[in-house]
């Protein structure tokens, strides 16, 4: 799928797709990306900077780099093979759903969430959340 030409694209929406790639690094005013239930492995969001809302759920991506994106305030990436995810630069975030991360074969992969002291704070219960219970929190300020 080639979008590298919408580059005023501020949704997009790609769920059940089935796509293995996704190039958005062209799609700079970006502000929601839904996509999930494909065989996206990896997604390069370094470029999508308004980026408010991303969605990336049902997925085998293994990871997902939100540094940038300081303006973020949802964050979905449950169901799919993440070990890592650091949101200590998304001050604004105001949900975030990371639940139940499992290899290709099913099994339980424990989450490490980094976070700032007030995200912990924030989130602590929605952390305790459904499927949540293979996530350990990393306290970084």
């Amino acid at each position: 799928m080639d979008i590298s030409h919408n580059t005023k694209l501020e949704t997009l929406d790609c769920y059940w797709t089935n796509i293995q790639e996704l190039d958005i690094s062209n799609n700079i005013a970006l502000t929601k990306l839904t996509c999930g239930n494909d065989k996206l492995k990896s997604i390069d969001l370094n470029n999508n900077l308004e980026l408010v809302s991303v969605q990336c759920i049902d997925s085998p991506i293994t990871s997902l780099d939100v540094s940038k994106l300081a303006k973020l305030k949802e964050l979905h990436c449950y169901n799919c093979r993440l070990f890592a995810l650091d949101i200590t630069n998304n001050p604004l975030l105001e949900e975030i759903r990371v639940g139940n991360q499992k290899d290709e074969n099913q099994n339980n992969i424990e989450l490490t969430l980094t976070l700032t002291s007030a995200q912990n704070e924030q989130f602590s219960d929605m952390l305790l959340g459904y499927n949540n219970e293979h996530i350990t929190t990393h306290v970084q300020d």
